[in-house]
């Protein structure tokens, strides 16, 4: 403003001429101070603008006395905004100290400051905007040279005046300061001018200092309790600055205008700092995988908790860093629930063969739990529960929020635990069809109801977690748990396989089936059915304990394996066709063949169940290629396998003796059954169709 007052005031060294070239009467040594601005300072001017005059020493004491008024106010201007910076800079401690008046105080004066900026503003834009217009300007020009030049002034328009001398010896160009851009360089100078911002960046600074000397004093602190966990000591610290955060926003924000964005600069500086301090324990892979597993989890926990807190102070979602952070942390906590949880299982799972295959000689011989209906369990699907409860209370407890999308966590926890339980029972039933001859009945049967009651407990589960997941999630678990349940009731069903195939090996050790079609068969001595269908009877008294669906299962393998092992036996006899009646051999299979109708028909309703169908005599139809191979008997078909597979010429006799029907049923039979061409016609089987054969 002085500059600029500056820039008005023409010192005339001698007379002024009127533009009509009338002298005008002054005084000797005086100052004509023109009005060019009608908001001038000084008030110099009269009413009409034209100059008024002053002597040098009025022009001296209005300079002293102004110049005292400017030194007192840019004093009083530092004083003041010193006085600002360090009320803005100690805001914490004022609110502390209860001394709320102040930091408003001290805010007001900024506000006003800024709204006297703003109007100053308005007035130096109205100003520029008239400065840039024509207007009239005073020009010296000096005429003549030595003691006799003078100087004469005229008024010209324009913003700038072309000066020219009136000698032929002498030509120099003098101007004025040129109020145009007097006033616009005083226009940028007052619009940069940003106290406000000053104050905003005081605040931060502030807002960084306090969170560092909170995070150190909780810090030490915990060292002094002897905290030595470096993620808990953290996590606690952080969890201090978040109280700062809430007084923040419900005590301290209050008292500054809302453009300050006082909650906003404490969550970035928060955010800024706490970042630094968590990327040497999770914001990079290495760091990440060496985690323990209470470590993951409160880190996730806590940055589920620290989303949540900002949605309920209104102030948007937490920056990338660390809302990005819980997806590695996720995938390394779900790492640790897969090697807890999938050596719990395991050890369950070798607890229980230890107790077939390695019994502890000084231990008594542990008897199987019985169920309420007498079946034999074991506690491996209450003890996998327990482990799996476990996990999903953990994080039922520390992940799943009200407020959010973190059921997905539970979600991922139930599926990864039973995605384990899954790979057990699959290493369980490859290690039962490896061993399952060095194992007695009942500890198959008691597998078996185990795999019954791991559904039910299945279903139960999902059903009392439910509520927990998302429609979404609740979806999708479901589609997933019912996969997992046809495991377990195909895995029943190849225990239930293995028992049967233990039965018939026992047959096997004892010869049943190579004394089958033998002389004394076919005379009527030794009847191979009868001891088949005794053993079944007395393993299914006294071994089997299953569920009823269980065992008419094994019914149905059981008569099925009966007449694999029939058929085979009867294919890879070394007397066919050396029998000493075809007719009479022929005769002694349909006998056999009706014992084992009258044996597995006392199960016909148990058959049907599981899905046994055949019309009016199913157990009949299904054992009916006893009788189709008694009837070849009959034709001396068998005369020709020097020459021909046995299962070929076989098909061709069928297909001449039904042409309608052709091979198609026997053929299916055989596949079925896995019956292929015995060995002493496999040349001719290669020939023949050795693909008939499983």
């Amino acid at each position: 403003e002085v500059k600029s007052m500056k820039a008005r005031i023409a010192v005339e060294e001698e007379e002024e001429e009127e533009e009509d070239g009338a002298p005008a009467t002054r005084r000797k040594g005086s100052v004509a101070v023109g009005r060019i601005a009608h908001n001038s300072i000084t008030g110099g001017g009269d009413a009409e603008g034209e100059p008024a005059y002053y002597t040098e020493k009025d022009i001296v004491r209005i300079q002293q006395v102004l110049g005292g008024h400017f030194g007192d106010v840019l004093e009083l201007s530092a004083i003041v905004r010193e006085k600002i910076f360090v009320n803005v800079s100690e805001f914490w401690d004022l609110y502390m100290q209860g001394e709320t008046a102040t930091l408003t105080s001290t805010i007001e004066v900024v506000e006003l400051h800024m709204t006297y900026q703003q109007h100053k503003l308005k007035r130096l834009q109205k100003r520029a905007a008239e400065v840039s217009r024509p207007i009239r300007l005073r020009v010296r020009i000096r005429v003549g040279v030595g003691p006799k030049a003078r100087v004469r002034v005229r008024r010209v328009r324009g913003s700038e005046a072309a000066l020219r001398t009136s000698t032929s010896t002498q030509r120099r160009r003098s101007t004025k300061a040129d109020p145009d851009h007097d006033v616009h360089a005083l226009l940028d100078i007052v619009g940069s001018a940003d106290l406000r911002a000053d104050v905003i960046r005081k605040l931060e600074l502030a807002v960084e200092n306090r969170v560092i000397g909170a995070y150190a004093q909780v810090q030490m602190r915990l060292v002094d309790e002897g905290v030595e966990n470096g993620v808990v000591a953290k996590l606690e610290a952080a969890d201090v600055l978040l109280q700062d955060l809430t007084t923040a926003q419900d005590d301290i924000t209050p008292l500054f205008p809302e453009s300050y964005g006082l909650v906003g600069i404490f969550k970035d500086k928060y955010e800024e700092f706490f970042k630094l301090q968590l990327r040497s324990m999770f914001l990079n892979d290495e760091a990440v995988a060496n985690l323990q597993p209470g470590e993951t989890l409160k880190l996730i926990e806590w940055l589920g908790a620290y989303e949540d807190f900002l949605d309920d102070l209104g102030i948007g979602p937490p920056c990338a860093e660390l809302r990005d952070g819980a997806a590695p942390l996720t995938r390394r906590y779900l790492d640790h629930v897969r090697e807890m949880v999938m050596q719990w299982f395991e050890n369950i799972s070798n607890r229980w063969f230890k107790r077939i295959f390695d019994p502890d000689p000084d231990e008594e011989d542990e008897q199987y739990q019985k169920d309420a209906d007498g079946r034999p369990i074991s506690a491996q699907p209450e003890d996998v529960f327990n482990v799996i409860n476990i996990q999903v209370g953990i994080v039922k407890e520390k992940l799943v929020r009200d407020n959010s999308g973190s059921s997905i966590y539970l979600s991922q926890v139930i599926r990864e635990c039973i995605m384990i339980l899954d790979e057990v029972r699959v290493k369980d039933l490859q290690r039962c069809s490896l061993d399952y001859n060095d194992m007695d009945p009942v500890d198959l049967c008691c597998k078996i109801n185990d795999y019954d009651r791991m559904q039910r407990l299945l279903e139960s589960f999902i059903e009392g977690v439910s509520d927990d997941l998302s429609s979404g999630d609740r979806d999708a678990m479901e589609d997933f748990v019912e996969e997992i349940i046809r495991g377990y009731v195909v895995g029943a069903q190849h225990l239930l396989e293995l028992i049967s195939k233990q039965i018939y090996d026992v047959l096997d050790d004892s010869e049943v089936y190579k004394n089958a079609f033998r002389q004394t068969w076919e005379d009527g001595d030794d009847d191979c059915v009868e001891v088949i269908t005794s053993t079944l009877e007395d393993y299914y008294e006294n071994c089997i304990h299953v569920s009823p669906y269980s065992f008419n299962y094994l019914v149905l393998k059981n008569m099925d394996r009966f007449l694999i092992n029939y058929v085979e036996a009867f294919l890879s006899s070394d007397r066919r066709p050396a029998f000493k009646s075809l007719v009479g051999a022929a005769g002694q299979m349909r006998k056999d063949l009706a014992e084992a109708i009258e044996f597995f028909g006392k199960y016909r309703a148990e058959l049907e169940q599981v899905g046994l169908r055949g019309g009016k005599d199913p157990i009949f139809t299904f054992l009916k290629l006893i009788h189709d191979l008694a009837n070849l008997l009959e034709t001396k078909i068998f005369d020709e396998v020097e020459h021909k597979g046995e299962l070929g010429a076989i098909e061709e006799a069928l297909a001449a003796s039904n042409p309608a029907a052709g091979s198609s049923t026997f053929f299916g039979r055989m596949s079925h059954l896995g019956v292929g061409a015995p060995n002493h016609g496999a040349a001719a089987a290669g020939e023949a169709g050795a693909g008939a054969a499983a």
